[in-house]
């Protein structure tokens, strides 16, 4: 490799000066030509491809605007209009789900609620006033009560919040003396 070298200086340095002008701007000229079609080309090639995509989807966006102006309608405005009515439909049910909350009894009231109850009749007399076990009622609708071991040691039942996501209602019973 060495001796390669040595020998193609040993020919440029016997070119006349002019000759050697030459050879460098060849060279400078050559390398310049290899790192255009190898770096610069492909680069212009893809650039130019994708130029191509964005006019072609330019023009369908246009083409696309132009029909949708031309129906003058939102195509989504079925959909709006069924979104607002559900939307409607869902603050209704809170509401009405909101009123019959409203008028249950809590249950670490219910003792003093029946306890009044029983005051107000003559003859009487309350002997005792155990709470049952509290029975979870499933999802709305279903029917199907399951039985849950919940009962304070004051005599008034407790909420289960740990019977799982399907219970929403649970029924407080107790036993009257």
């Amino acid at each position: 490799m060495n001796a390669l070298r040595t020998g193609a200086r040993a020919r440029y340095l016997r070119f006349a000066r002019r000759e050697r002008g030459l050879a460098v701007l060849a060279a400078v000229v050559l390398t310049i030509g290899l790192g255009e079609q190898i770096l610069i080309e492909p680069v212009l090639k893809k650039r130019a491809l994708l130029l191509g995509q964005i006019a072609a989807q330019q023009s369908e966006r246009d083409t696309l605007q132009q029909h949708l102006a031309g129906t003058g309608r939102d195509p989504n405005a079925a959909l709006r209009a069924q979104l607002d009515a559900l939307q409607t439909q869902v603050r209704a049910t809170d509401r009405e789900f909101h009123d019959l909350q409203n008028g249950l009894v809590q249950p670490q009231h219910m003792g003093s609620l029946l306890q009044s109850l029983l005051t107000e009749h003559r003859g009487l007399q309350l002997l005792g006033l155990r709470s049952l076990p509290v029975t979870a009622i499933g999802e709305p609708g279903s029917g199907v009560a399951k039985k849950t071991p919940s009962a304070s040691a004051s005599g008034v039942a407790a909420s289960d919040t740990g019977s799982g996501p399907e219970a929403w209602l649970y029924r407080h019973a107790v036993e009257i003396r």
